[in-house]
């Protein structure tokens, strides 16, 4: 229908759940090494990207760091060995140290420690969780302990990739002071988000559980987040690459994301 329209549709954007990721493997694919990328129907000339939702993975990544039975996650830093814990009961100790000051120095409360099914549902209760404020919190806390920096660590990381997600302008990395929100380009800054993208890929394929899941991810989750890392990677590559018919020299997820 949006092709009849005159659209050029280069992309499809799901969450992860099993009936989509069903709906993705009716595809044609390209190359079994980039799943992500199949032959559009309208044009077998044309790719077509297959893309999990970033907003629904933020979430989800929450939401199993919750329900694994230690509540507990293992990770590494991007470009370090050394494996590190990333512990929900830290958050919970943090919440209930600031639940008598006046002035706290998270966002969080009860409803992001604990919420409901309902509000697990609200992205603002996983990014208070995913946020500087609370990574500060836990580095700079009298009532810290040991384990609650490696907890910021990974909370900075996913930090890291929610701005990459989120950028909005090519103004936000110069007027926020923050490189983790420039746009990508052809730039050195913007090959720099590109990178951040694939360290984030391997790091969730580090975090699927082998056969028992312990300290991991769902593979479910593990696997959707790589596939979107890289997928989005070659989406800006190729749109910045046909940019003469795209008329594209930046790319920017979120105003891709309410054009799709």
């Amino acid at each position: 229908m949006l092709e009849n329209c005159g659209a050029n549709v280069v992309a499809v954007i799901n969450d992860n759940n099993r009936v989509n990721q069903s709906f993705f493997k009716k595809f044609i694919q390209q190359s079994p090494e980039t799943p992500w990328i199949v032959q559009s129907p309208s044009d077998i000339q044309r790719p077509l990207f297959l893309l999990y939702d970033p907003v629904h993975l933020i979430k989800n990544i929450r939401n199993n760091w919750m329900t694994e039975k230690s509540q507990t996650l293992e990770f590494s830093v991007p470009g370090q060995e050394e494996k590190l814990l990333a512990k929900w009961s830290d958050l919970k100790d943090l919440c209930n140290s600031e639940s008598q000051s006046l002035v706290k120095l998270s966002k969080l409360s009860t409803s992001t420690i604990s919420p409901s099914n309902i509000e697990k549902q609200k992205v603002s209760l996983a990014l208070n969780v995913f946020c500087e404020q609370t990574s500060s919190a836990l580095k700079t806390s009298s009532h810290r302990s040991s384990s609650w920096s490696e907890t910021a660590a990974f909370i900075d990381i996913v930090v890291s990739l929610w701005k990459a997600f989120n950028t909005k302008s090519i103004f936000q990395a110069t007027r926020l002071r923050d490189p983790d929100h420039q746009v990508i380009d052809s730039t050195p800054a913007g090959e720099r988000i590109l990178n951040l993208l694939h360290q984030w890929a391997q790091l969730a394929q580090s975090m699927s559980p082998r056969k028992v899941r312990e300290r991991a991810l769902t593979r479910d989750t593990a696997e959707a987040l790589s596939w979107t890392c890289r997928c989005l990677a070659d989406l800006a590559r190729y749109l910045l690459q046909m940019k003469n018919h795209t008329g594209m020299t930046m790319f920017c997820w979120v105003s891709f994301n309410k054009m799709t």
